[in-house]
């Protein structure tokens, strides 16, 4: 992952200049941030090639899988490690098409703490379109796994491992219309008919 800081208080050098525009023509902007202050500053992240893989890859760590709405699938994801304390949980979603789809979703990941009684609480949550609208739903296709590098915010893990969950859904953009979830498989529980609850699992 490339990311690109430029600072609209300094005028951007030839070379710069010659550096976004290669990368907007090799690589994948995966988000576009700016920052108004004194300083202006933009932030822009590029992957190397496009999020799009012909099938799983088979070092998965979690292969269960959930169908929303007959239209998209989660077939598996990777959490990995926080860089520091204060840093957010790296989470890697690999979504699968099921057809043509005409609408914007975005997803919601929540980490969610279960006590010994039943009682949940939110640890934390990430809301969003695919990379942020840089690869929404509506250009996706059935046939290839698309993965995405998401996170969750910076959270204290005081709870036991074992007694935490990823829950997931999906919802239409426009209309909120939460999509039901239509099967479950891979040691996922099912909360309601639009929530799931996944492993979590490093």
């Amino acid at each position: 992952r490339v990311w690109l800081v430029a600072s609209g208080m300094v005028p951007l050098s030839p070379h710069q200049i010659e550096t976004r525009v290669w990368l907007a023509e090799h690589a994948f902007l995966a988000r576009d941030l700016k920052y108004e202050s004194n300083t202006d500053l933009t932030l822009q992240l590029f992957l190397p090639q496009q999020p799009i893989l012909p099938e799983l890859p088979a070092d998965v760590d979690q292969a269960a899988t959930v169908t929303f709405g007959d239209l998209i699938r989660l077939d598996g994801y990777n959490i990995g490690e926080p860089l520091t304390p204060e840093s957010s949980t790296p989470v890697t979603l690999y979504w699968q098409p099921l057809e043509k789809i005409e609408r914007r979703y975005k997803y919601i990941l929540r980490l969610i703490s279960v006590a010994e009684d039943g009682s949940t609480r939110e640890l934390a949550i990430t809301e969003q379109e695919p990379y942020h609208g840089s690869l929404p739903t509506i250009w996706w296709a059935p046939g290839p796994e698309i993965f995405e590098y998401s996170g969750l915010p910076p959270v204290a893990f005081d709870s036991p491992r074992s007694s935490l969950r990823l829950a997931i859904q999906m919802y239409d953009a426009e209309t909120l219309e939460k999509l039901p979830i239509t099967r479950v498989s891979g040691g996922a529980t099912l909360v309601d008919e639009f929530t799931a609850w996944l492993p979590f699992e490093r």
